[in-house]
């Protein structure tokens, strides 16, 4: 009786993850410093406190004493889904090319103290989620949800004062938000003067919200030429505990070799049903909860977000004395890990490999850029609308100015280019495009004491 409606609505329900990231895999981030911004490959750095999250292993190469560097970004993120409809849907409305522009801020913090063989380092980053996205005239997600409720108040028996008969999709909108701070705990040792290790513990607190709306008008008078609106809104909230092991081999002064791997770290997160209703009637917020419990989202319930287990390698080489390369791959467990949704349980790994180049211009001014081929392994039916998660080739420039012996100033832009998909739904025929365009925008402050 409520199919479509519950495939509607269900949609919304797994917008888990509004990140406004480009870099990593399908679940993880990986834009943490400025530093990666202008290089987009930090594997096998050693010259600041990123190295934290980047090469822990590396962390006793950095200047001996506190070190403690900050970075921001900001990240535009222009995100489209171009929706068009087919007989018998055309005449409806609400379909047309719908964005959202709103941008993120994202802030890191790495503090490493090294003395003699040992370091002590601590940070915080972003590692899954990132942002908010606010699609006013909607998506592919709350279309699907207007179609679906026509469908379902149309079926509506009468116990519930159906049917109801609405002929116009008036608007329809959604908003959703995801944020995931790590706070890493580590401590490294230097075997010698070629081997080095580290190990530690991240601790993630994570978050995510929706929250959409749908207006629809009775064109043909037959109910009064009423318009109803339907609201639908959930918050997810859970914390795990993981860890992780760095390696750096630095055989010789040109060669770096770095090797990280993070554990999976288990989320439950907790539910909390914020909207749920229909405005025509109090009574038909029995359709919107049966709706929820449909797609496994019931007020206190618990569900399992786990984030993925990822393996990472780099190679840094100095050509010569003003000239060094480096070489990246990153390995994302997706598919091993327990997502609990629905719209996961068809994911592969994700993967990346990048490269970069930097110059020394000077003994304090260094510039560079690099390149990133990112790919995620997605059905296009599952892809997430609020944020899709697209294949994606990334290039950068920045630079690196050593302002006094004591501290860095670091920035860096870098661009992303994703592939569009299309998908079209075999339930109504209606195709979308989805597609994204993003900025980046790093500056760092680093200094020791």
């Amino acid at each position: 009786m409520y199919w479509g409606f519950k495939r509607g609505i269900g949609v919304i329900v797994v917008c888990t993850l509004s990140n406004p990231v480009w870099a990593g895999g399908a679940i993880n981030n990986q834009n943490f410093s400025s530093d990666y911004i202008r290089t987009l490959n930090r594997n096998a750095a050693t010259d600041a406190a990123d190295v934290v999250f980047y090469n822990p292993g590396a962390v006793t190469k950095l200047r001996e004493g506190l070190t403690f560097k900050g970075d921001l970004h900001y990240i535009t993120k222009d995100y489209e889904n171009n929706i068009t409809a087919s007989a018998p849907l055309a005449p409806l409305g609400g379909d047309g090319d719908l964005e959202q522009d709103k941008a993120s801020i994202v802030p890191g913090l790495f503090i490493a103290y090294n003395k003699n063989d040992w370091a002590y380092f601590f940070g915080i980053a972003n590692v899954a989620g990132g942002g908010t996205v606010e699609y006013e005239q909607g998506n592919w997600t709350s279309y699907q949800a207007a179609v679906g409720a026509l469908t379902a108040l149309a079926t509506l028996p009468p116990a519930f004062g159906g049917p109801l008969t609405f002929e116009q999709i008036t608007s329809h909108e959604l908003d959703a938000k995801s944020l995931a701070p790590e706070y890493r705990f580590g401590v490294g040792y230097a075997i010698n003067d070629q081997f080095s290790v580290s190990a530690g513990l991240r601790y993630v607190d994570f978050m995510r919200e929706a929250d959409g709306r749908v207006v629809l008008t009775d064109l043909n008078g037959d109910l009064g030429g009423i318009s109803t609106t339907g609201r639908i809104g959930f918050e997810e909230k859970g914390d795990g505990i993981g860890g992780f092991f760095g390696f750096t081999y630095t055989p010789d002064d040109n060669l770096t070799v770095g090797l990280r791997y993070e554990t999976e770290v288990s989320i439950e997160v907790e539910q909390e049903v914020t909207a749920s209703s229909i405005d025509l009637n109090p009574a038909l917020s029995v359709v919107t909860d049966g709706i929820l419990a449909a797609v496994d989202v019931v007020d206190g319930a618990k569900l399992d977000s786990n984030l993925p287990a990822l393996l990472g390698t780099g190679l840094g080489y100095q050509l010569t004395e003003k000239f060094r390369m480096d070489v990246n791959y990153m390995l994302y467990f997706d598919s091993d890990a327990d997502l609990g949704l629905q719209r996961y349980s068809k994911i592969g790994d994700s993967s990346e490999i990048g490269f970069s180049a930097e110059y020394s211009i000077s003994d304090t001014f260094k510039i560079s850029g690099g390149y990133l081929r990112t790919r995620k392994d997605f059905g296009t039916e599952f892809l997430l609308a609020e944020r899709p998660e697209l294949n994606a080739n990334s290039v950068s420039i920045g630079f690196l100015w050593t302002a006094m012996p004591e501290m860095d100033v670091s920035f860096g832009i870098a661009k992303i280019n994703y592939d569009s998909e299309d998908y079209t739904d075999p339930a109504t025929g209606a195709n979308v495009e989805f597609g994204k365009d993003s900025i980046a925008f790093g500056l760092g402050l680093s200094y020791t004491l």
